[in-house]
């Protein structure tokens, strides 16, 4: 939900003719290279609607990690994100 009030609220700003934004996300525990210790990975798909431009599209999905969960999550996690295809 984060992501995508982020998303929409910076097409909003800007005036750009985005419909629709849906997210997937998975999560996994991925052990470390030292043994014992899990790192958390999350992955997340953005879908995004809309007649936007390619640049406009890649400017959207940087922007998605910088939402306040994903802030907060970087942390002590990985996140992949990638608009969907």
């Amino acid at each position: 939900m984060c992501t995508v009030v982020t998303i929409r609220m910076f097409a909003q700003r800007h005036g750009w003719p985005l419909v629709r934004t849906t997210v997937e996300l998975w999560h996994e525990r991925i052990p470390s290279a030292r043994g014992a210790a899990k790192s958390d990975h999350f992955h997340r798909a953005i879908h995004l609607e809309g007649r936007l431009t390619k640049e406009q599209r890649a400017r959207l999905i940087q922007v998605a990690g910088h939402c306040p969960v994903s802030e907060t999550l970087r942390s002590s996690s990985v996140i992949d994100t990638a608009e969907a295809t």
